[in-house]
């Protein structure tokens, strides 16, 4: 039996409702060479904005009226993060409190280490605040455990140290203003994940 060196056909991220996932063996940025040819097709049907990797990439103007590219949380990633966030604080409620603050501050940070790039702070504010009411309800259902009014709850997050949201992301150079045509996507993409081994062609 033959086997085709083609590699398979991968729909839009957005017509599909997922995002790829990154693995050890592809990185954010071997993604983004697989999948570029398409983005910038659906980018250009959809007003410039899809979603890629857990972030909506769109057009934003500057202070000067020039389009620049822009990320936020995509709002499927953010619906499921919670989901998620709910579901373990369901489950972990009964654990001993220094373990689940522990736990819980892992995650943030983690969460504020991959989504915390220029650009999406609110984003994180409000996944920051989502969590916090549930993490509040969660608690307060601990059985046989007094309940935490809002002051002991925010004393409750700065006794174990809980990471607030936050930009981790450096960027050296200012952004870029770039073109509303699949070249300037590309460029867009270059200058967001630093494809710099080949520049973008020219018109």
């Amino acid at each position: 039996m033959e086997r085709s060196n083609q590699p398979p056909k991968t729909e839009c991220c957005r017509e599909q409702g997922q995002v790829p996932e990154a693995t050890e063996a592809s990185g954010p940025n071997d993604l983004l060479e697989a999948y570029t040819g398409k983005l910038t097709v659906h980018a250009r049907r959809t007003n410039g904005r899809f979603d890629f990797l857990g972030f909506e990439f769109y057009w934003r103007l500057s202070r000067r009226g020039r389009p620049l590219v822009q990320r936020r949380t995509a709002r499927g990633r953010m619906r499921k993060s919670v989901a998620v966030f709910t579901e373990w604080i369901s489950r972990s409620r009964h654990r001993k409190l220094p373990e689940t603050m522990q736990t819980l501050a892992r995650k943030y940070r983690g969460y504020w280490n991959y989504y915390g790039v220029r650009g999406n702070f609110k984003s994180l504010g409000q996944f920051f605040q989502q969590t916090r009411r549930i993490l509040h309800k969660w608690l307060n259902r601990r059985s046989q455990r007094k309940s935490y009014t809002a002051l002991g709850f925010e004393r409750l997050l700065r006794r174990f140290q809980i990471p607030h949201p936050r930009i981790v992301e450096i960027v050296e150079k200012e952004p870029v203003p770039i073109r509303r045509d699949p070249v300037g996507v590309e460029a867009a993409l270059d200058v967001l994940f630093g494809r710099n081994n080949h520049p973008p062609s020219r018109a």
